[in-house]
């Protein structure tokens, strides 16, 4: 048999792919449907793939890799293997240079490029922010911070979501003519297995890679193998002559967060950015710090996402007492993604057990840890030990806290310290802070539990 070879890098030969599955499905590769694209590349057994990423080889081969070769073969056009798939990469790709030269007039857009990553079904609440968010979009002023806004907050509070639902009502009335929506984000918690994909945790999106998904975004010919300078002055070309709207969905997820806003503020020209983000970017841009729902509007969500999920007939939430409700919403207290796996775990569980579970953080460890658990590790990584004892001794309050009060907290803190810790941990959404002159320093429940019940003792340990 003849020894497959390529000229393209095992990353131009993903990027291949995911422009095809792409064209193809409306999505990219998934995760698993990467590794096994990846050490194929590399030639490597399902043994071998399987014993590095803790698989069973006959899921792999029989179950996720036959259905990957069927999807990659009507992708591609023609039948593919993982014997002969890199030839057809390669043919792929010469065609798509020769019908896509550079320099030529980019492909029409298409508004389906962004409404692909609606992941939600009714929208509901939010018409405040996104009334208010639509007026900073409507005005000049938000020239006056070179067009980047970032959409704040913890996880599960629904930043996609509503950003989502903004770019929508953003594109229908005509702010923008073009859409980039870039996801960011790969480590994703699934309510209906209650489980995260950890595995995926480590990847994250190179400034390169942001560049060129802008590039095939906006429809510019190659972007695969385009040169990345060359790349990015296609797209300051459009940015300048048009009203372009580019969105970094999940932008703690990349490998430089400051990086990339800094260096996409200087190709935004007349158009503009928005950045989801659980923690601040520490560059100047407009914050839009988002909060958790109010019961009112929590109430409906919780109704709208039963009725989605099950008959009129089966429906636990339609059957709640009020008595119930009242516990359903103190419980999830205004957080979509909690109120997602509460709806899901009604199947099966009673509601005084999944009570049970939400207020028992060990038993809830996935979502608290997909929540929490990469802002507890950069204040570890940062050696902020007065800044984690300050974030535990607010877990220790139910109520808000005046911040003229955090200073007399504790008497190892100088005030300047206790500036520095509260400025910290509002930059990774931990906090949050009341808009009035006179400050109050509050948590989500979510994040009281965690850092009260699990990082006590992590925190005890480290100032042993």
């Amino acid at each position: 048999m003849t020894e497959q070879f390529s000229n393209l890098s095992e990353d131009e030969a993903l990027e291949v792919a995911n422009r095809c599955f792409y064209e193809k499905f409306g999505e990219k590769l998934s995760d698993i449907e990467t590794i096994i694209f990846r050490e194929s590349w590399q030639k490597k057994t399902y043994n071998t793939i399987a014993e590095s990423h803790a698989y069973s080889q006959n899921y792999l081969q029989k179950d996720v890799g036959n259905k990957f070769w069927d999807k990659l073969s009507e992708a591609l056009g023609e039948k593919v293997t993982k014997r002969n798939f890199k030839a057809a990469i390669e043919r792929n790709c010469k065609g798509y240079q020769q019908t896509n030269t550079f320099g030529g007039t980019p492909k029409e857009y298409s508004e389906e490029t962004w409404q692909k990553e609606k992941t939600y079904g009714q929208f509901v609440g939010r018409n405040p922010e996104i009334e208010e968010l639509l007026k900073y979009l409507e005005s000049e002023q938000k020239n006056k911070v070179l067009g980047i806004i970032g959409i704040l907050g913890i996880g599960g509070l629904g930043k996609t979501a509503l950003c989502h639902q903004l770019v929508s009502q953003a594109y229908h009335a005509k702010l923008f003519s073009k859409i980039a929506w870039v996801r960011a984000k790969v480590y994703q918690y699934y309510p209906e297995q209650n489980q995260t994909n950890s595995s995926s945790r480590d990847s994250r999106l190179t400034l390169k890679d942001a560049i060129k998904d802008i590039g095939s975004e906006l429809k510019l010919p190659h972007f695969v193998l385009q040169d990345i300078e060359k790349c990015k002055i296609e797209i300051s070309k459009i940015l300048n002559n048009t009203q372009t709207l580019i969105v970094i969905d999940g932008l703690e997820d990349t490998e430089s967060p400051k990086e990339l806003a800094n260096e996409l503020r200087s190709l935004l020209g007349q158009s503009t950015l928005i950045l989801t983000s659980r923690k601040g970017t520490e560059s100047d841009i407009f914050e839009y710090r988002l909060g958790k729902l109010n019961r009112d509007v929590s109430r409906e969500f919780i109704q709208v996402i039963s009725k989605e999920k099950y008959p009129v007939s089966q429906n636990p939430i339609l059957q709640a007492t009020e008595a119930e409700m009242e516990k359903i919403l103190k419980i999830t207290d205004g957080m979509p993604l909690a109120m997602k796996l509460l709806a899901s775990q009604l199947k099966n569980l009673d509601l005084d057990r999944i009570v049970e579970r939400f207020e028992n953080v060990p038993e809830g460890q996935a979502l608290y840890d997909y929540l929490f658990e990469d802002s507890w590790q950069e204040l570890c990584n940062l050696n902020a030990v007065w800044t984690q004892h300050l974030l535990i001794n607010l877990a220790a309050r139910n109520q808000p806290v005046p911040v003229r009060l955090l200073y007399d907290l504790t008497d190892q803190l100088s005030k300047n310290e206790v500036d520095h810790a509260l400025r910290l941990l509002v930059r990774l959404s931990l906090v949050d802070v009341s808009s009035g002159l006179s400050k109050q320093v509050s948590l989500h429940s979510f994040t009281a539990r965690y850092f009260r019940y699990t990082l006590r003792e992590k925190y005890e340990q480290l100032t042993q």
